[in-house]
């Protein structure tokens, strides 16, 4: 409806987001979910897996990844925020429940992991507790890669099986970024209140390690 791929080469979500969605939802103050329920459109329905990723990622990477994770399941319902969740009342909605109750409701958790030499989750605050929130509500999780950092990251833990390990190694939540600085102090108050930061971050790490033997 917006041009092809050639209207999205080189945008990141968060350009997609500004350009593209925002645009859309304007008039309605909706998510462009709700454009689409309104549209009766057939694309819409039920999450049944929850995408987690970096909003600096490039949007037509995040979207072969999808195409190709789920090529056997064509018809999977995915949670994909940009979409789903109104960016015009973004401030105004509850932590909690958009997130972490939302998480657990839907069960499980795919994380998409690039580049294979330097995650960017690794970096990012919402990327891990995302992580953290699968964690705590007992949801499955998987990363999912695009074909050609599948094919690098096997390479690499070919020439060094302990390559994966040292980048996890910089995963910690409180030298995390965020894109708002007001979610990263609340994550933090949630992260210290509950389990702290020590923990969560040796949670995250062992479910990383868990998924990546299975690359």
């Amino acid at each position: 409806q917006h041009g092809g791929r050639e209207a999205f080469a080189h945008l990141t979500s968060a350009d997609v987001c500004n350009q593209f969605i925002k645009p859309a939802t304007l008039a309605a103050k909706c998510a462009y979910t709700d454009l689409m329920l309104a549209a009766s459109d057939p694309n819409v329905g039920e999450a049944v897996v929850f995408i987690s990723h970096a909003w600096r990622y490039q949007f037509l990477d995040v979207y072969d990844t999808l195409l190709h994770t789920y090529r056997e399941a064509p018809g999977t319902c995915l949670w994909f925020d940009i979409f789903s969740v109104n960016q015009h009342q973004v401030g105004s909605i509850g932590f909690e429940e958009t997130f972490a109750s939302l998480i657990a409701k839907i069960g499980h958790v795919t994380m998409i992991l690039a580049p294979c030499h330097d995650p960017i989750p690794f970096t990012r605050v919402w990327c891990l507790f995302e992580v953290y929130s699968a964690i705590t509500t007992g949801s499955s999780f998987q990363l999912a890669m695009s074909q050609s950092d599948r094919v690098r990251m096997v390479d690499m833990l070919h020439e060094d099986p302990e390559c994966f390990y040292t980048l996890l190694a910089r995963v910690d939540i409180k030298r995390g970024e965020a894109g708002v600085p007001e979610d990263k102090t609340r994550i933090l108050a949630m992260i210290e209140r509950e389990v702290g930061f020590e923990k969560m971050n040796q949670q995250v790490k062992g479910k990383m390690r868990e998924c990546i033997d299975l690359i």
